[in-house]
């Protein structure tokens, strides 16, 4: 059987695949500045700041990638947008990404075996900051609260 479109039809089909086509072509340039970033960071050394601050951990950098892949998965998932985030790592040698939108500020910090995050609105640490562990349950609740900032 002979399958025949339509111009509307094969229009349609068009437009579609140009679009999928397109999310593609975002989501991997995304994937690739992460990659481009961690790399960047895997390659520093003791002391990288002159501050003393620790290399990067390696279980943490591989803790990072996996995780801000799920994070992208999460939000593509969810057709939220991406913000680009900044990605670098503390004097302890743990990961630390931040997104900012408007007031709002989310930072994590990844170690080896948890996500810390930090929620940001103002200035003043007991009324406008709040700390907690990031779990898959409300990674969407806090990228929500940021995007809506």
């Amino acid at each position: 059987m002979l399958l025949t479109l339509s111009w509307r039809e094969q229009t349609t089909a068009n437009v579609d695949l140009s679009l999928l086509i397109e999310e593609v072509i975002q989501v991997w340039s995304i994937r690739l500045k992460i990659q481009q970033r961690l790399r960047s960071i895997r390659e520093r050394k003791e002391n990288w700041d002159e501050c003393g601050s620790k290399k990067p951990n390696g279980l943490s950098l591989v803790h990072a990638e996996n995780l801000l892949s799920e994070l992208l998965d999460a939000v593509i998932a969810a057709s939220r947008p991406w913000l680009t985030p900044f990605i670098s790592s503390d004097e302890d040698g743990h990961i630390t990404v931040a997104w900012h939108k408007g007031e709002h500020e989310l930072h994590l910090e990844i170690s080896e075996d948890d996500v810390e995050y930090v929620t940001v609105w103002g200035i003043k640490i007991d009324t406008e900051m709040d700390v907690g562990v990031l779990s898959r349950d409300n990674f969407l609740t806090l990228w929500n609260w940021l995007l809506d900032g």
